[in-house]
């Protein structure tokens, strides 16, 4: 193994996993028959640096490759490479415009391909390259394909819509560490210019809206995560909030069923700062979420909000105080309340049976077979399931009692109508006396 290291120098595992020490990235370790590779978190993405191999059957190609997924909704496609034999070829095959920068050394040695030729495109390509250290570090390299790839055409493609990818590949395997440590730099440089095209984003509502409304989850490959949608959409929430914008109330409260806890949790803290009431209902329901920190959240944003009572009374009801339980009638918010306390019974725990209690004081009849459904399957102190039971039965009497019907809505698409222009005759309809 040493004469092979003196041979052939190091092997590119080894430049790799240093390379990831020097830059505070991670090496993940592929072993004999896998893909090795390094992955670093800049901002909001995930750069991994990994290669891949292409086989015609005679022979094959390497390329070292590094990506990272992003969110393009606008569907946006371009192709910047070293100038040479895929000019022709492009021009054969695909439908592209060839732009210019304006850099006479940059132009000749690169083209700039867009597949849409539209003025926001050409706007986006030099904003991308606008920066003169950039086309700089982009000349130095001595090979160079950079590309928005459409995830709908990879096999398997796993990302949410509107998440591509940007690529970077070149044949061969790079083990030069200073060349991989520049290509990391210009590749986060790139990607963020492609992503954020105004410097100012970092305190921008329109570009925090914009992330709050963006795909989600995350996506993992062989046990890797590659994409992670939750942290832009938690920093925009962070961000709307310390802004105070008021725009993005109906966009924060979209998101608070959302599966992410502390994207849930950043959504409440910022309608706390932004003060507006019709949070309130979204946030009643929110005081008993399955994740503590999103509850204690929405106790903040709701004692901000004025209704320091109402927290406090739903807690004091959820400790089996008798006053409160009655007082929760009192309170304008049923139906959020409501849900809080299904809430309290779908997650378990030691409130589960003052919160059928206090469902049973707000005749909640819709938690009736919640109730019922659980019945067997709690463990409860004897004290504790006559409660749970009492509770059944006050519902179970309230859902028997009658009802008053109310008024239904009259229906009057199928009433007869006079044709059209007609009035209907006054003639025959009775006149008072003279006088």
């Amino acid at each position: 193994m040493g004469s092979l290291r003196e041979l052939f120098g190091p092997s590119h595992k080894e430049v790799w996993a240093e390379l990831a020490q020097q830059i505070d990235a991670q090496f993940h370790d592929g072993g004999w028959f896998g893909v090795s590779n390094v992955q670093s978190e800049v901002k909001d993405w995930i750069i991994t640096l990994d290669t891949y191999t292409v086989s015609t059957g005679k022979s094959s190609v390497t390329y070292t490759r590094m990506r990272a997924p992003f969110v393009n909704p606008d569907g946006f496609r371009f192709h910047i490479f070293r100038t040479g034999f895929f000019n022709e070829l492009g021009r054969r095959w695909f439908k592209t415009m060839d732009l210019e920068v304006g850099d006479p050394d940059f132009d000749r040695a690169f083209t700039v391909r867009v597949v849409d030729d539209t003025a926001a495109n050409h706007s986006v390509i030099r904003t991308l390259l606008a920066d003169p250290g950039t086309r700089a570090l982009m000349l130095a390299q001595p090979s160079f394909s950079l590309q928005a790839i459409d995830n709908e055409a990879w096999p398997n493609a796993q990302f949410p819509a509107g998440v591509d990818e940007l690529v970077f590949q070149v044949v061969g395997v790079i083990k030069d560490r200073e060349r991989l440590k520049a290509l990391f730099d210009l590749f986060a440089d790139l990607l963020g210019r492609l992503c954020h095209a105004s410097s100012a984003y970092e305190d921008s509502a329109d570009v925090f809206l914009q992330e709050l409304a963006a795909p989600g989850g995350t996506v993992v490959r062989s046990g890797v995560l590659m994409w992670d949608g939750n942290a832009p959409r938690r920093r925009a929430a962070k961000g709307l909030g310390r802004l105070k914008e008021p725009r993005a109330v109906g966009p924060l409260l979209g998101v608070l069923s959302d599966e992410d806890d502390e994207l849930r949790q950043r959504a409440i803290v910022a309608l706390g700062e932004i003060g507006d009431r019709r949070a309130v209902p979204f946030l009643i329901s929110r005081l008993r979420d399955s994740n503590q920190l999103v509850q204690q959240a929405a106790k903040n944003a709701l004692q901000k909000l004025g209704e320091e009572k109402l927290v406090a009374t739903l807690e004091a009801a959820l400790r089996g105080d008798p006053t409160s339980l009655l007082e929760l009638k009192q309170f304008p918010h049923r139906k959020p309340i409501i849900q809080a306390l299904i809430h309290t019974v779908e997650d378990g725990g030691p409130f589960l049976a003052w919160a059928a209690q206090a469902l049973a004081a707000l005749g909640a009849i819709e938690a009736l077979p919640l109730l019922e459904q659980r019945k067997h399957r709690v463990s409860l102190s004897d004290e504790l399931k006559e409660l749970w039971e009492s509770s059944i039965q006050k519902l179970t009497a309230f859902a028997a009692l009658p009802r008053t019907a109310g008024a239904p809505p009259i229906e009057t698409d199928t009433l007869p109508r006079p044709a059209d222009g007609s009035v209907p005759s006054t003639d025959t309809l009775p006149k008072p006396a003279d006088g």
